[in-house]
């Protein structure tokens, strides 16, 4: 379909599901079989529709068998099957997708990993996409309008990372195509010393570039640095 929306008729929208045990997969199947072209399936989100735990398996078989059905679909009819699911709140992860909420058997199940993250208020997030099949990724969007969407030409993923601060600095620079220390100052309303500071912050973390010297008396252009897409 590329970017064009699907029109009536080649979308179909269910607001209540029975559980994936219970006769959801034999309805996902029925449709698949009515609609021969559909190439993707969408389930928001999967506690709705897993199966109910009866305490006779341990959490991981739970976790790996609530998708291992969707994934032999996948596989076997040759379409997409996205299963939307939650996030934890944990902070201290050695893998970035720890931080899906459950067991690794959900993990384990699936071709392939999506994990969107953003700041409660923010209009950029980072997406980190892993699998199978698919290179590893980071990557930059932007929130704009309710519809999640490619963020400024070049952001790096790593700016997610940096305060408000200096990601909204980055934004202005990249729209401006480059300003001074004291045009910086001016823009938000600060001393040069405490702009030059946050600047340096995002120089150290190879965000921004500085054409020109640092000599007092002497003005620098300070300019982003866009990542290749």
């Amino acid at each position: 379909m590329g970017n064009r929306w699907p029109q009536r008729g080649q979308l179909t929208i269910r607001t209540t599901s029975k559980r994936l045990n219970e006769g959801s997969l034999v309805e996902i199947e029925r449709h698949l079989d009515e609609h021969p072209t559909c190439g993707l399936v969408i389930i928001d989100v999967l506690q709705r529709v897993r199966p109910r735990s009866t305490g006779a398996n341990n959490a991981y078989t739970l976790d790996y068998e609530a998708l291992a059905p969707l994934q032999r679909m996948a596989t076997i009819r040759q379409i997409a099957i996205v299963v939307v699911h939650h996030a934890n709140q944990r902070a201290d992860v050695a893998d970035i997708f720890e931080k899906v909420s459950g067991t690794s058997g959900l993990i384990g199940v699936v071709d392939s990993l999506l994990l969107l993250q953003r700041r409660r208020g923010d209009n950029i997030g980072r997406l980190s996409v892993a699998g199978r099949e698919v290179e590893d990724q980071e990557i930059a969007l932007s929130f704009t309008d309710g519809w999640w969407g490619p963020a400024p030409e070049g952001m790096p993923a790593a700016l997610l990372d940096q305060s408000r601060e200096v990601r909204e600095l980055w934004l202005w620079l990249a729209d401006n195509d480059g300003a001074s220390t004291a045009e910086l100052a001016k823009q938000y309303g600060r001393n040069e010393n405490a702009t030059l500071k946050v600047l340096r912050r995002a120089e150290d973390n190879e965000l921004i570039d500085a054409f020109g010297s640092h000599a007092r008396g002497r003005p620098v252009c300070w300019q982003v640095v866009r990542r290749a897409p």
